[in-house]
């Protein structure tokens, strides 16, 4: 497996079979592959554009767009974007215009924690679980997944969808919003109280109603449970701290060019 690690400089990269590893790049990455391990780039100046097919994916402290195109099966882990973060795949595509956080897809679950929106996630089967994003939140779920959302004290609008799965939303107590969430075929479950109320809708349910003037919330599931409670700001806090990133490689001397 051929290994490369580059210095200061713009990497162009073209494999049929082989793992790339980046480390302090001056310049921008254009990484295309058949077939790879792992692609790993920490410290990138300017932009990231990987296309091609492979497995892991790890991309940390970049400065320019991240755009990632094709078919990887292992986990992609994304941190530290300072702008927008571009993934299209077979069953997945994520947007959003910076990440201080992470996102973590692997095979059937994805987290992400300190999102700077609009975030916009489509997928077919996938668990959600998402923390502290900002600006506004669409995610469709065309087929089966639960989804957990712990936005922070800023609500941002949502429009959520999953076809078959249970959908729970923490809300801060002093936050604002207009909430309509509903199952076609469900229990609900409402820890948050007043204003929220459910409204039984023959085998389904609604959780609603409107507290000060905030940003429209919409959370349906065809199938599955849906919950609303109260979060605080001790177990937000908790919560948004991000996994620490695997440790950096050993680095070695670059390859002759």
């Amino acid at each position: 497996m051929a290994i490369s690690t580059f210095r200061n400089s713009a990497v162009p990269w073209r494999s049929n079979n082989a793992g790339v590893r980046l480390q302090n790049i001056g310049g921008n990455v254009r990484i295309e592959l058949r077939k790879s391990d792992i692609v790993r780039a920490v410290g990138v100046k300017g932009t990231v554009d990987v296309k091609g097919r492979g497995n892991d994916i790890e991309l940390q402290d970049i400065e320019g767009q991240v755009v990632v195109n094709g078919t990887f099966t292992g986990q992609k882990q994304f941190s530290n974007l300072a702008k927008p973060l571009r993934y299209e795949g077979s069953s997945l595509e994520v947007n959003a215009e910076k990440l201080p956080g992470q996102f973590r897809f692997e095979p059937g679950e994805m987290t992400g924690n300190n999102i700077v929106g609009p975030v916009r996630i489509t997928a077919n089967s996938m668990d959600v679980h998402l923390t502290d994003f900002t600006q506004s939140l669409e995610l469709n779920l065309s087929r089966t997944g639960n989804i957990e959302l712990r936005p922070g004290a800023a609500i941002p609008k949502m429009d959520v969808r999953t076809n078959s799965g249970d959908i729970e939303l923490s809300i801060p107590p002093s936050a604002r919003f207009d909430l309509r969430m509903t199952t076609e075929r469900g229990d609900p479950e409402n820890e948050y109280g007043p204003p929220l109320r459910i409204e039984d809708q023959h085998r389904g349910a609604a959780i609603t109603g409107v507290q000060g003037a905030g940003p429209q919330l919409r959370l349906t599931t065809n199938h599955g449970h849906i919950s609303v409670r109260k979060s605080s700001a001790e177990s937000e806090g908790v919560r948004n701290i991000p996994k620490p990133p695997n440790p950096p490689p050993a680095p070695l001397k670059p390859q002759e060019q």
